[in-house]
């Protein structure tokens, strides 16, 4: 019975462990795509397309327009976000708090919205929205978490190198 009881523990962390080596490895590959992208546009597309396979889920990329409000910068393919939907990106952006499906703020949405944090700032929101029986557990939240902070720095640093380029553009030009 001991020896039936002991078994049992070490599959289990086992496979713990390789659950846990998986979800470094593939936040390795996300950090490493993004690390070479080239422009935002190019960082979005990847970040989308990695939600999509990792999660299997319709995801969303949500940036502040020049105006007031955000805009859907990036999503899967034929994604529609409604007005009530939008109401909710909104409000976890201005409250910097998770928000929607599967959360105690506005849980009757059905897209989980989720800030883009650097350094305490929101550069954007991240929503996932999954067919009906696919609810995250706290493992696959916490890899959902990581793979926020992944974009919220690989957009910063985008936004960052298209305002430097955008820089030595205007200052070529009055010279």
């Amino acid at each position: 019975m001991a020896i039936s009881s002991l078994a049992g523990r070490l599959r289990e962390h086992v496979e713990a462990i390789r659950a846990q080596e998986q979800q470094s490895s593939t936040l390795y590959a996300l950090s490493r795509e993004l690390t070479i992208s080239p422009d935002l546009d190019t960082v979005l597309a990847q970040v989308i397309e990695q939600i999509g396979q990792i999660f299997s889920r319709q995801a969303v990329i949500l940036l502040p327009s020049s105006g007031n409000g955000l805009t859907v910068r990036a999503a899967t393919a034929s994604f529609i976000l409604h007005a009530d939907e939008q109401a909710v990106a909104t409000w976890a952006y201005e409250k910097n708090h998770v928000a929607g499906r599967g959360t105690d703020t506005l849980p009757g949405a059905k897209i989980r919205y989720q800030p883009l944090n650097v350094a305490g700032r929101v550069v954007g929101v991240l929503g996932g929205k999954p067919d009906e029986s696919n609810w995250l557990s706290l493992t696959q939240r916490e890899l959902l978490d990581a793979y926020a902070s992944l974009a919220a720095l690989a957009i910063e640093r985008a936004q960052l190198a298209e305002q430097a380029k955008q820089a030595d553009i205007a200052s070529a030009t009055e010279k």
